[in-house]
């Protein structure tokens, strides 16, 4: 009996028996979960690259968004660096749809069952194809335990800043300091993404307005959301992300606030309001309020 067991067992080893969980000689993989938030952003793609020296190196792991602009990254432990650099953009196949959390995010090409009204213009709420010129970017410092990582026109903001990776240190303190600035209840780099249309969530839609009014600000003379955005790299060379006005960012989070559904509404209006009041006070300037109203179109 004893021969035999012995005999299977090593019959067992030579044919390779599963024993149980075996390492493969390659490197574990980690997963990196986050968002994309310029409005819901479904089937972007989502690239995480290696950062050597400062600059941004080599693709690591590729995704795309799902439908409700969440994303999950899967790159191999061995190749990440201790700061990592993530990039959105727009499918080169026009697939990438956005849905607009501005006041207006241009015009629709062609007749679009998207357009909700009729009125040829992409209005808040509505959805949008985009292209390929559709990208925002965010520098993270990777500890291994990450949060869910936002893509987000702040994050933009402050990636475009600098040629090549910040510190840690500061990163983290460009980071806070422009949550304080505009009053966000989470870090710019963790922001979720809400639908502007059915979400409930009004601290969440703040957050999120007074973030997409960045890009807004930036590209005031854009005319897609791909343009706000290449305004937002191009821009802060000379208006830096802390050096941008509360008041006019406040400003256009409120115009957008006041065309959401009235379940919403009423609380992010008086929210924004009392933000946009004390920023111009702040500031010295004219609040929303106090804006002078344009005569009517002839």
């Amino acid at each position: 009996m004893k021969t035999l067991l012995t005999i299977l067992m090593c019959c067992c080893v030579l044919a390779g028996c599963d024993k149980g969980p075996k390492s493969s000689g390659s490197s574990t993989v980690k997963t990196l979960s986050g968002f994309g938030s310029k409005g819901i952003v479904q089937n972007g793609v989502v690239k995480l690259y290696r950062v050597v020296n400062g600059a941004v190196g080599t693709v690591i792991a590729t995704t795309t968004t799902a439908d409700d602009g969440s994303f999950a990254l899967a790159p191999a432990e061995a190749d990440l660096t201790s700061m990592v650099w993530l990039e959105l953009r727009g499918a080169e196949d026009g697939s990438t749809r956005v849905q607009c959390d501005l006041a207006s995010c241009g015009v629709y090409a062609d007749s679009s069952n998207d357009d909700l009204n009729d009125n040829g213009l992409v209005d808040v709420g509505e959805w949008v194809n985009v292209d390929s010129s559709f990208r925002m970017t965010a520098w993270l410092v990777w500890s291994g335990n990450e949060t869910a990582i936002s893509i987000n026109p702040v994050t933009h903001a402050i990636a475009s800043q600098y040629s090549s990776a910040p510190s840690a240190s500061t990163l983290a303190a460009q980071y806070a300091a422009v949550q304080e600035q505009l009053g966000l209840m989470v870090s710019p780099a963790h922001l979720p993404v809400l639908d502007v249309l059915t979400s409930d969530d009004t601290a969440g839609l703040q957050n999120q307005l007074l973030a997409a009014a960045v890009a807004s600000v930036y590209g005031s003379d854009a005319e897609t959301i791909e343009q706000q955005l290449t305004a937002v790299s191009t821009g802060v060379s000379t208006v830096p992300m802390r050096e941008q006005s509360l008041t006019r960012i406040s400003e256009r989070a409120l115009a957008v606030a006041r065309r959401l559904p009235e379940n919403t509404r009423a609380t992010l209006v008086s929210h924004l309001d009392e933000v946009n009041q004390n920023a111009a006070d702040s500031e010295n300037r004219l609040s929303a309020d106090d804006l002078p109203m344009l005569p009517p179109l002839q």
